[in-house]
């Protein structure tokens, strides 16, 4: 069964909301799905496909298995404090979870989006442990530490060296990532892996507008939107304010124009479209 193109962006983008994986999370002791290790090599697989699909968790009680609903619930929402309170709690309960590789994730990405660096990093450093391959760990830690880094911090080359490395990691390791699910077949799959190619170059653009190298993240996130089935509207903005930082302000006002007819209904999106749009008409002006 194919998945529609909504369900394979969410499963690309939202790294580990847990949509899909609530709806095949299988009972107390049902038998194992998939086969795979994560980052197997690709191989024949029995369905006809040749990336094989990722060894699904399986929880051993009931207990288990409503805690791990609740921490999908919970992921699922989007409220920070409630993902970081179920996924400890599944950690902390169940020592022998299969679900532990899923818990660290939970807590590196609500850590992220808190922009809280240390505890992100020391989660995701739990999960790296479990799993050296896990892309989509890696991206995630790669955004949090490139999202912190300041121009005049005196660590900044440090931080964005790692970054990179961070990034590199994780395009090498997607190359042959299997299946989340078996569910998923091969070309969807391959489409959804663009969505994550997508989020490294996003990346690597926020790393050079740190360091003022504007016309290194201008590639960087026209390679993002370039890739991405379902561009981000924060990479355009991203792109309009480094078109204005590089002082191409005929490009910046052009772009921002189709950013602005492309997401128009969304007012946080256009007003700051329109405000950068603003600075290059009258930077342009003064000469």
């Amino acid at each position: 069964v194919l998945m529609n193109r909504k369900a394979i962006r969410s499963l690309a983008l939202s790294t580990i909301r847990g949509t899909a994986l609530l709806a095949q999370l299988p009972p107390p002791g049902a038998p194992p799905q998939g086969g795979a290790a994560p980052g197997a090599p690709a191989q024949e697989t029995a369905d006809g496909n040749k990336i094989p699909a990722e060894k699904q968790p399986n929880p051993k009680s009931e207990k288990e298995y409503q805690a791990v609903v609740a921490m999908i619930n919970a992921a699922q929402g989007g409220d920070r404090g409630q993902m970081i309170n179920a996924a400890d709690n599944l950690i902390k309960e169940f020592k022998d979870t299969e679900f532990k590789q899923l818990a660290l994730e939970i807590l590196t990405t609500a850590y992220q989006e808190q922009r809280d660096v240390p505890k992100m990093t020391v989660y995701a450093e739990m999960a790296l442990k479990e799993n050296p391959k896990n892309y989509r760990v890696l991206l995630t830690m790669a955004k949090g530490i490139a999202d912190g880094t300041k121009e005049f911090d005196l660590d900044r080359d440090e931080k964005l060296a790692r970054v990179e490395k961070l990034v590199s990691q994780a395009l090498d390791h997607l190359k042959d990532a299997p299946r989340p699910q078996e569910q998923i077949t091969d070309d969807p799959w391959l489409m959804a892996k663009k969505d994550f190619e997508s989020k490294a170059w996003e990346i690597r653009g926020m790393s050079a507008a740190v360091q003022k190298k504007y016309d290194e993240a201008i590639t960087s996130y026209k390679k993002a939107i370039e890739l991405s089935n379902n561009p981000d509207p924060v990479i355009n903005l991203r792109l309009g304010d480094a078109y204005w930082q590089a002082k191409k302000y005929d490009e910046c006002v052009s772009f921002l124009d189709q950013t602005i007819a492309q997401y128009g209904s969304n007012p946080g999106v256009t007003d700051f479209a329109n405000n950068r749009k603003k600075l290059c008409v009258e930077a342009k002006a003064k000469g």
